[in-house]
């Protein structure tokens, strides 16, 4: 919507805001990558079991932080879709991303809509 309504320099400038928050929250424990379009990755280790809710919570905060401080028209806002999995020999990379992607499609289906200021 941001490409349509303002500009593709805006919407470069949405997946650009992206990708700073992600890797942001990856941090030296991880690494954060466009899969393609507006969809993003992020693999991290993580010491404790539940920490991948500490990431989102610091992910939802900056986007939060960035909207309030921002003088765009617009809102960035993304939607997650977190599995947290122990590291095994025979770990499948699009299976895991296949099951992150389940939590980010319902976490869309409830996403509020687009915030024109």
């Amino acid at each position: 919507l941001i490409n349509d309504r303002y500009s593709h320099a805006d919407g470069n400038f949405a997946l650009q805001t992206c990708a700073n928050a992600l890797e942001r929250i990856a941090g030296d424990n991880g690494v954060a990558g466009r899969i393609g379009g507006d969809e993003f990755a992020i693999f991290s280790i993580i010491p404790y079991s539940g920490d991948s809710g500490r990431m989102r919570t610091q992910l939802s905060q900056y986007m939060d932080h960035f909207n309030q401080c921002s003088k765009k028209p617009y809102e960035i806002t993304m939607s997650t879709g977190v599995y947290e999995f122990v590291i095994t020999e025979d770990c499948d990379l699009k299976e895991l991303l296949r099951k992150a992607d389940t939590g980010l499609y319902e976490e869309k289906a409830n996403k509020r809509p687009f915030v024109e200021r």
